[in-house]
């Protein structure tokens, strides 16, 4: 992921791995499930509506589990507020505590 290629450029492989320990609100670390796929790097920040015309995405098989889509929520909530959830019932800043350890 830290090298660039000629359709893209890449990141330094220290913000990747502060990425992928989730230090930071806006980014978040994802590689699909599939032989042979990149990792990636999502953006909060670069988020932007998306039509719901047909044409607009390619819709996969894959879809988030619930404790997925949960954690998820919760990352977009801290991006938008700054503010890790807190309580028994939030994931992320269990999540958060794993990564940072290893």
């Amino acid at each position: 992921m830290d090298e660039g290629t000629g359709k893209r450029a890449g990141y330094p492989q220290k913000l990747v791995n502060r990425i992928k320990h989730c230090e930071y609100p806006r980014f978040i670390w994802d590689k699909l499930p599939l032989d042979g796929a990149d990792e990636s790097i999502l953006r909060l920040d670069h988020m932007l509506p998306m039509s719901t015309h047909h044409i607009a995405f390619q819709s996969t098989h894959f879809e988030l589990s619930e404790e997925a889509l949960a954690v998820v929520m919760e990352w977009l909530e801290w991006y938008l507020t700054g503010i890790m959830p807190e309580g028994d019932e939030a994931m992320l800043p269990m999540i958060r505590r794993m990564l940072m350890d290893e």
